[in-house]
């Protein structure tokens, strides 16, 4: 299991930068929990 944080990139950083969380997410071949920053 992979636990990672995560602080909500938003829009144009996002959109250009990419979020390294889902990237995680979508390639794991483990479960995932990620936990927002508040």
């Amino acid at each position: 299991m992979v636990i990672m944080g995560s602080h909500g990139r938003k829009g144009l950083k996002r959109l250009l930068m990419g979020s390294v969380a889902e990237t995680v997410l979508r390639e794991a071949d483990c479960p995932v929990l990620i936990i927002k920053h508040k």
